[in-house]
């Protein structure tokens, strides 16, 4: 929190925009070109479908799409592609047929269609995912692999260069397959420069009372924006660490909840610290050997359907990845100072790139709904888009520039 305080005027950024409390993403793993024949179908859709089936009907895209997406708009999805041809094990027990995400025009042109739907994000997951071995246990994941930072490096540009292929830039942000980061992953990830990167499981490994715990962090000399792991999308598909009396009861530290209780709980533990709000699933429950993956958009309906049915109750802000990285990047790198009760100074860092527009909590003053800043470069016209009591005012997310400003439109 940035704070500067002159006489009765206090001046700060919002934690997040509009002043929300959390930010919430779907985050979907493994889209790619990709489809595994588990039901003799000899068709990409359904469960067999890994992206192959594009958005075409029946496929995991449109099951997203017309299911979770047309229930709940306000979400906002990033999904994480692996870009080359992927396989969990060899020999695979079902038919496989897996590309480049750069190898077919029409699935080039659907990955294009997805990126520019400001609904959606792509993100970088890894070149192959990770090497095949005779059994699912044999699996290595793909950054576990490199012996030297240079080789995973070289990973990572070869990725990029399919990457290119597809979208004509390179990827912003990626994460870890299986949130296996290896002995040389960060410094890869810091050196290839990516602005924000999702670097492990922080439901399992973060400590609850660290209240920095489920906030984003930088890290890297190029200060690569962490973007923390923190709801299991599938958790009424789990079985229950411990049980008691009816079938659904589980404990929540001490509390014994029914499971739709217990994922409220979790949600309403991440609100009250401000915290990121990450759903993670798969674009399908289908892998190449036996056993399903998990959590998955097939099996984790019930479970997605109490997530954002509770969360459109409260004031969070739907957003991608990159979006959340981007809002915290350049909030961590601006800071407020006050010269009078109706003018201060921004001091941005140079290098917070990429820079978001960032919400002002101006409390002391009594503002129209509308008011100007006068800024380094003239006017800027300000919306007041929540008010906490009579004295503070929150700005709707405004561009910001190292500079003075004066306050403009207050009233008695």
């Amino acid at each position: 929190m940035h704070r500067s305080q002159h006489e009765g005027l206090v001046v700060r950024v919002a934690d997040w925009p509009n002043d929300a409390t959390s930010p919430v993403c779907l985050m979907i793993d493994d889209l790619t070109d990709g489809w595994i024949d588990r039901d003799g179908s000899g068709l990409p859709l359904g469960r067999n479908d890994w992206g192959a089936g594009m958005d075409a009907r029946g496929s995991s895209f449109r099951f997203l799409t017309d299911g979770l997406l047309s229930a709940y708009p306000e979400i906002r999805t990033t999904f994480f592609l692996p870009v080359a041809r992927v396989e969990d094990v060899r020999p695979a027990r079902f038919p496989c047929t897996f590309r480049p995400i750069d190898e077919r025009p029409e699935f080039v042109r659907f990955l294009r269609t997805v990126d520019a739907d400001p609904r959606f994000e792509c993100a970088y997951h890894g070149k192959e995912h990770g090497i095949p071995g005779p059994t699912a246990t044999d699996y290595v994941a793909e950054f576990e692999q490199h012996g030297s930072v240079s080789d995973a490096l070289s990973a990572l540009r070869a990725g990029e260069q399919i990457w290119r292929g597809v979208f004509g830039t390179s990827p912003s942000g990626g994460k870890y397959p299986a949130y296996a980061r290896g002995a040389h992953g960060d410094a890869a990830v810091d050196l290839a420069r990516f602005a924000w990167w999702c670097r492990r499981w922080d439901r399992d490994l973060a400590v609850a009372e660290d209240p920095a715990a489920f906030h984003p962090r930088l890290f890297g000399e190029s200060g690569v924006v962490d973007v923390p792991s923190t709801v299991d999308g599938g958790l009424m598909t789990l079985p229950p660490l411990r049980t008691l009396g009816p079938r659904g009861w589980v404990y929540y530290g001490r509390v014994l909840l029914r499971s739709g209780q217990w994922i409220d709980a979790q949600l309403d533990a991440l609100l009250a610290r401000r915290a990121v709000i990450t759903v993670q699933q798969h674009i399908t429950s289908s892998r190449p050997d036996a056993p399903s993956q998990t959590p998955n958009l097939y099996d984790g309906g019930r479970t997605l359907h109490r997530i954002f049915r509770h969360l459109r109750r409260q004031r969070v802000w739907h957003a991608t990845c990159g979006e959340i990285a981007a809002y915290f990047r350049t909030r961590e790198r601006t800071r407020v100072v006050v010269l009078s009760d109706e003018r201060f100074v921004v001091r941005c860092e140079e290098g917070a790139e990429p820079v978001a527009p960032l919400s002002l909590i101006l409390n002391g003053l009594r503002l129209p709904d509308r008011f100007v800043l006068m800024g380094p470069r003239g006017e800027i016209r300000v919306r007041v888009v929540h008010r906490i009591g009579r004295w503070t005012n929150v700005t709707e997310p405004i561009a910001l520039e190292s500079g003075r400003y004066d306050i403009v439109g207050t009233s008695d």
